[in-house]
């Protein structure tokens, strides 16, 4: 252990750690203030401060490790242990194009990654290469490296990806994140209980009409039709096609407290109230797509880059539609993944090698054949068919052609965690979601 990490920090080294944390974490969204918050702030801010504490100075990327080797750190969010060996067979591809570099790889599941990612990007256990989804990219954008120049020394191409899911990595027209995926959110589908229970496959202009009807029929037995948790982001193909608004408007204002915007939550609290979907639960760690995959639900909206999970865990065979289409048309939103540095790194000239490695063909076509991403890279999107019938393809395919691109804002993780926090109950029906609606829009202003 090194003699930083022995010896601790001094008190006021360690206040003025845990300050700076609190007071970016504030900034970014991560963190909310305000008296009704005050219980969930202090338990924030002492994790964050514990994680900033306990790692600086431990697990930082070194210019060199013991073997003589460049070491730089990718941290990325998992939910499985096959995702986690996926990405390490990826860092590994780093060392056999620069045996120079090693890569090491550090992970956190989504609730946790993003307060830890701002807790460490500004301390000395800064990772280099970090995983960025689009939709939170505005609100960690400080933390980022311009990447213009590295793609330019590292021969990473823009014309090989795809121009919209580019774009929507840059801030101010600099790129700041290298895709690796992309997607629509679609449908998955049980399709053993489709055909059990004497159900067509879906087709890809079905409408909301008729999946309300399907998912009724699957409702029994103490089975749901559907399932969905109080997430900001997939309940926006709801609202699209049953309000045809998103919560960002065309002129990037937020606005949850549209008419129709409401609309299309109020129906899904619907939904529960009739038996269609569980009650959600704010203690549960089980996400809508863990009870679809457990059997519990027999729908649940997610994107194409789970499919390594789904067929890995589902005991039934997995179907993929498009969302269902109702006044609003029918549509859904695309987001993507990708790699960024951050601007903590010590070493940037090998950080930026490893990028190009991570989110390069090889990299893209191993996470393909896999299903663990539809590749941002476009010619290497053939091989993620491979994994899924002539039916999912077209259906992915129908998908892509109706999606519009996430709008968001800086704002957008407080919306996020306003969703956590509110939304339970105004779904479960507790509560009433023109409020839910209006604490978030607030909490968002401030």
């Amino acid at each position: 252990m090194c003699t930083r990490c022995r010896k601790g920090r001094s008190n006021l080294t360690a206040i003025r750690q845990r300050d700076r944390t609190t007071r970016h974490l504030q900034k970014r969204g991560i963190m909310t203030t305000g008296t009704k918050h005050k219980p969930k702030l202090a338990a924030v801010v002492a994790t964050a401060a514990a994680m900033t504490l306990g790692l600086s100075g431990c697990s930082s990327d070194s210019d060199t490790s013991g073997s003589g080797k460049q070491k730089i750190t990718m941290f990325m969010w998992t939910s499985s242990q096959a995702e986690v060996a996926s990405w390490k067979s990826i860092a590994s591809l780093v060392t056999d194009k620069y045996p120079d570099i090693e890569v090491g790889f550090e992970t956190a599941d989504w609730s946790n990654y993003w307060t830890k990612l701002v807790a460490d990007a500004g301390s000395s256990s800064a990772p280099c290469v970090v995983g960025i989804q689009s939709l939170r990219l505005p609100g960690v954008n400080e933390l980022l490296a311009p990447l213009d120049d590295a793609m330019g020394d590292n021969a990473i191409e823009a014309s090989d990806f795809n121009e919209s899911i580019l774009k929507a990595m840059q801030v101010d027209g600099v790129q700041k994140v290298i895709p690796y995926d992309f997607g629509p959110l679609v449908m998955y589908y049980n399709a053993d209980a489709f055909k059990k229970a004497g159900i067509d496959a879906p087709e890809n202009g079905w409408t909301a009409k008729e999946y309300e009807e399907i998912i009724a029929k699957l409702s029994t037995g103490g089975k749901y039709g559907t399932v969905f948790d109080a997430n900001a982001d997939y309940t926006l193909p709801w609202t699209l096609n049953l309000g045809g608004v998103q919560a960002t408007g065309e002129s990037g204002d937020l606005d949850l407290t549209n008419a129709s915007y409401r609309g299309a939550l109020k129906t899904l609290a619907s939904w529960v109230k009739a038996g269609y979907a569980p009650k959600l639960s704010a203690a549960s760690s089980s996400s809508a797509l863990d009870q679809f995959l457990a059997g519990n639900a027999m729908t649940t909206i997610d994107g194409p880059w789970n499919l390594i999970n789904a067929n890995e865990t589902a005991k039934f065979t997995v179907g993929i539609a498009p969302v269902p289409g109702g006044d609003g048309g029918q549509s859904s939103v695309t987001e993507g993944s990708g790699f960024g540095i951050t601007q903590s790194c010590k070493n940037q000239d090998a950080a930026a090698k490893a990028l190009s490695v991570i989110t390069g063909a090889d990299a893209a076509e191993q996470l393909a054949k896999a299903g663990r991403a539809f590749p941002a890279r476009t010619v290497e999107q053939t091989y993620w068919f491979s994994n899924v019938d002539a039916a999912s393809k077209t259906a992915l395919q129908y998908a892509a052609e109706h999606t519009q691109a996430q709008r968001t804002t800086s704002e957008w993780t407080t919306v996020v965690n306003g969703f956590s926090k509110y939304g339970v109950e105004a779904f479960n029906g507790t509560g009433s979601v023109e409020d839910f609606t209006s604490t978030v829009q607030k909490d968002a202003a401030e």
